[in-house]
């Protein structure tokens, strides 16, 4: 992340996050932080390195990023405080104090907002912070904004301050405490004109080691004899771009600079031998050498006299490198002559560069010269990487470099070679990549690559290649990359071991690559664009369990064994796939079933390759590891919970190119465990069916989707904002909102009228067991209470001659404890409500006593009896219900009686015997049920 300090890398910075975001789903992401207001609609940032909405993403433990920031303590309240990398951007001019209070874990801050004035304790609680950098959003410079002294004072671990796009001048102060270990300080783009005037700002600069202030308004360095201030042992120091003419004898001195960049200044080259500096090591002048049209004499003076080890002077005015200027360069390890149009360079320059390792001379126009015959016997270089990109060279001759043996990384594309001789690379035993892309080869031969025992990368990409040997690349058995492209041609060739990853190209007739045993066993990506290249290998082989990454583009058919079926369904471990398809319908049906491992798919044009007689929906099934799925112009008008069901493991789906007809709302739970949708030119059709999607997209805290604020949706030719549709024309008016709730209260009005009428007594039954339940809850039954009777009986009245003849007597006259019985024909009060009377009767007795025979069942009134007593067993949660059998009732005929069948299973009962010797014991048992209680 040190990247993102570096004032051009801002957009390295973000790109880097969407890198994370996109490719690495492995990392688990969540947490969204969404508003969709007016102010968000119609401030659009022209800033393309940031999002036009506010939105926030975050590892468990990591990242963070806000865009459109408006108020900057509202905007981040909801990010959780345990995330160690926060970016911000947006309109937002100010940060008060205790704005980053709770975040005490941040170890990377990032803002870049049109600021004017930062509080006093704004970055108070960021004990943990390393990097921090603020710079100004909008193409205006120098713009005013007040700093505290103390803004920084509590910064103990920051390492790497940048500040860019505002006016720093001599009168500002900014505290930095004693204990901070800052190491680099960027000021690119702040208006300054003083190199010492940042040690004026700046207060407490004592360990920095790299300075920046590129792109400001220094013109000179000049000796400073301020005694007030103190240096720091600065050994890197960037100046580039700034419109500096001079600098003054011994200007530098204090300083301890190795690394120096004076790149687009007007400097004269003479004023660096005499700036004072004395142990310089790296030395930039890129477009800093106009003036002096070949003066390579004055560049290699000032290596000689500093002994240089790096000297960078691309995009200068060199037309020729001859010997007798670079004598004095024989210090350099790492010289760059890039884009500088040379077209003649000495025979010798590499023996006057013995310590020579890196060599730069790209983009110019220069015939490959550099190994001449007298070194043939007596001189080996030692450049170990040679870029010679974009120059001229036709043909590569016969031991053109036998001078380099050492040579790690040789780079030759776009030179428009047309041939390789044979032994061309002769004596390049050591060499690991080779690069000849965007070239005019037209063959490869077996000769072609001879010597390069150890090559472990190829590149020929971009050729014209009308022929290659099958075994051209017998020799090459080290190769771990095969990157190669072929036009209008049909060949063949073979790999062998350890090729990891092989990238074919073509646009030709027909490509067959012959894979050998050992080969498809190391293979662990391929990638082939093309629509006739072909992998002859056996079905069933190890390489289908080998190969991790697949990346197919245009292509019908692709493994030879396998003409039948699906292309990939050999394949056991595939784990990245990228599926692209031309406009042409495909001759092989396609299916991603199936892959268990597959945790990352991308398919684009999909719809040109569907099997009509299979759904869409089909094409995905049983994918529980995926994590990561892109869907680019596939013809999916329908969002359905079958198209992503299996996908247990989902976390990014994005979609590109598409026209979204509905959105099944049944898909709310599966989108729910997503963390990152994104859409990229989708348009959805304006419909209300739709507008749960856009609640849910803007309401919804763990998943982040991607411009929701920005989308489409599409009526009659015209385009709307959806989210402005679906409140404007989905949310329900008041008129019809009063009008559903007056039905409503009239429905329900009569309908407990018609409840009321029909279930009269249950009502009045459930008004007693209220009225239990609320007796209990003021405490009133812990009270004991004053029963009228021991038992009241529920029977039919078919059955009184039982209860006169047996019940009464053995229970109220018989026994030494009397039973006070309650019966309906007598006890009942003359012209009370029979329901009033039942439900008096019950509750003004201690049990309730049940004479069950088929007339009692058949009763409508001994039912209500039944129930009521049920309700009071309910109500009071006492154990007094007494079940009598008078009759032997079968099972099945009690089943139908569904309250007295529930009862029966859970309470023990009695059964009236017919035995004259057992009903002594009977009317016991009986007396003693009615007389216990809840405490015996």
């Amino acid at each position: 992340m040190d990247l993102c300090f570096k004032r051009k890398h801002w957009k390295t910075c973000y790109y880097l996050i969407g890198c994370i975001l996109l490719f690495l789903p492995s990392i688990s992401f969540g947490w969204t932080v969404k508003k969709c207001n007016v102010a968000d609609r119609s401030m659009l940032l022209r800033d393309p390195m940031f999002a036009t909405r506010c939105s926030l993403y975050k590892n468990a433990t990591s990242l963070a990023l806000c865009g459109n920031i408006t108020n900057i303590t509202a905007d981040i309240s909801d990010v959780p405080s345990t995330i160690n990398i926060l970016c911000l951007s947006g309109s937002n001019t100010f940060i008060p104090g205790g704005t980053f209070a709770n975040f005490k874990r941040i170890k990377y801050l990032f803002m870049k907002m049109p600021l004017v004035r930062i509080y006093p304790n704004a970055f108070k609680g960021l004990e943990s912070l390393e990097s921090l950098a603020i710079s100004f959003l909008g193409h205006s410079k120098c713009n005013n904004l007040s700093i505290p002294t103390d803004a920084f004072s509590n910064l103990y671990y920051l390492r790497d301050l940048s500040i860019e796009g505002f006016k720093l001048v001599k009168s500002m102060l900014i505290h930095l405490p004693f204990s901070t270990s800052l190491y680099s300080l960027s000021l690119p783009t702040n208006c300054i004109t003083d190199l010492f005037h940042v040690f004026h700002i700046f207060q407490n600069l004592i360990f920095i080691h790299n300075l920046d202030v590129g792109s400001n308004k220094i013109e000179r360095v000049s000796l400073q004899h301020d005694l007030n201030i103190s240096l720091p042992n600065i050994t890197e120091l960037v100046l580039e771009k700034n419109p500096l003419i001079l600098i003054q004898q011994n200007a530098l001195a204090r300083f301890g600079i190795h690394l120096l960049n004076l790149g687009f200044t007007k400097l004269n080259l003479e004023d660096i031998l005499n700036a004072g500096v004395e142990n310089l090591k790296s030395l930039s002048l890129t477009s800093a050498c106009r003036r002096a049209i070949n003066k390579t004499h004055t560049l290699c003076s000032i290596a000689q006299r500093f002994q240089l080890k790096s000297l960078s002077a691309p995009v200068n005015r060199f037309s020729g490198i001859y010997t007798k200027d670079f004598l004095g360069c024989s210090s350099l390890e790492f010289l760059n002559l890039n884009h500088n149009h040379i077209h003649i360079v000495d025979p010798d320059l590499l023996y006057t560069l013995p310590k020579l390792k890196e060599l730069h001379l790209s983009y110019s126009l220069l015939h490959m010269n550099l190994c001449p015959l007298s070194y043939q016997d007596n001189f080996t270089s030692s450049v170990e990487a040679l870029y010679f990109i974009g120059n001229r060279i036709t043909v590569l001759k016969n031991k053109q470099f036998f001078c380099m043996t050492k040579l790690t990384d040789l780079l030759l594309a776009r030179n428009g070679i047309e041939h390789i001789e044979e032994s061309a690379f002769w004596g390049l035993n050591d060499l690991r990549v080779l690069d000849l892309r965007n070239n005019r080869l037209t063959s490869l031969q077996i000769s072609s690559l001879s010597g390069l025992s150890n090559l472990m990368e190829l590149y020929l990409q971009n050729n014209v290649m009308e022929s290659m040997q099958r075994y051209s690349l017998k020799w090459q058995t080290k190769l771990r990359l095969v990157k190669i492209g072929f036009v209008s041609v049909s060949v063949s060739f073979e790999l062998f071991p350890n090729t990891e990853t092989l990238d074919i190209q073509t646009t030709g007739k027909y490509i067959t690559v012959f894979m050998n045993e050992t080969a498809a066993s190391s293979l662990k990506s391929l990638s082939v664009n093309g629509s006739h290249v072909e992998l002859d290998i056996k079905c069933g082989h190890q390489f289908f369990s080998t190969l991790r990454e697949l990346k197919v583009i245009n292509n019908n058919g692709l493994i030879s064994c396998s003409h039948y079926g699906y292309q990939l369904e050999h394949f056991e471990n595939l784990e990245n796939i990228q599926y692209h398809f031309s406009g042409a319908p495909l001759t092989r049906n396609v299916n991603f079933s199936n892959i268990a491992n597959l945790r990352s798919l991308e398919v684009e044009n999909l719809a040109t390759a569907l099997d009509p007689n299979v759904p869409p929906n089909d094409l995905f099934h049983k994918l529980h590891k995926l994590e990561v799925l892109k869907l680019f112009n596939c013809g999916f008008k329908y969002m359905t919970t079958a198209l992503l069901k299996d996908m247990r493991s989902l976390r990014v789906l994005v979609m590109k190119n598409q026209m979204i007809l509905a959105v099944d709302p049944g898909l709310q739970n599966t989108l729910s465990p997503l963390e990152f949708i994104y859409f990229i030119d989708v348009t959805f059709q304006c419909d209300c069916d739709n507008s749960w999607f856009v609640t849910w997209a803007l309401e919804d805290k763990h998943t982040f989707v991607s411009g929701i604020c920005s989308l489409f949706c599409l009526q009659l030719n015209k385009k709307f904002n959806l989210v402005n549709f679906s409140e404007s024309s989905c949310r329900q008016e008041i008129d019809f909102m009063l009008f559903v709730i007056t039905f409503t209260s009239l429905l329900l009005f009569i309908v407990l009228t018609m409840l009321c009428n029909i279930f009269n007594s249950d009502i009045i039954q459930l008004f007693y067991v209220f009225q239990i339940w609320l007796k209990k809850l003021r405490g009133k039954t812990n009270n004991p209470i004053a029963y009228e009777y021991d038992a009241f009986v529920s029977y039919c009245s078919r059955d009184q001659g039982w209860v006169v003849n047996y019940l009464v007597p053995n229970l109220e006259e018989k026994g030494r404890n009397t039973i006070k019985l309650c019966l309906h024909n007598r006890d009942f009060l003359v012209g009370k409500d029979i329901v009033d009377n039942i439900m008096d009767s019950i509750y003004k007795s201690r049990k309730t006593i049940c004479l069950i025979s088929y007339n009692y069942l058949q009763s409508d009134w001994c039912s209500l009896e039944m129930r009521m007593a049920t309700y009071k067993l309910l109500a009071e949660k006492n154990d007094d219900l007494i079940l009598v059998f008078l009759e032997s009732i079968s099972g099945y005929h009690l089943s139908a009686y569904h309250r007295l069948a529930r009862i029966v299973r859970k309470k023990t009962y009695i059964d009236w015997p017919q035995e004259e010797n057992e009903q002594a014991e009977f009317w016991e048992r009986l007396r003693m049920t009615v007389l216990e209680t809840k405490e015996d």
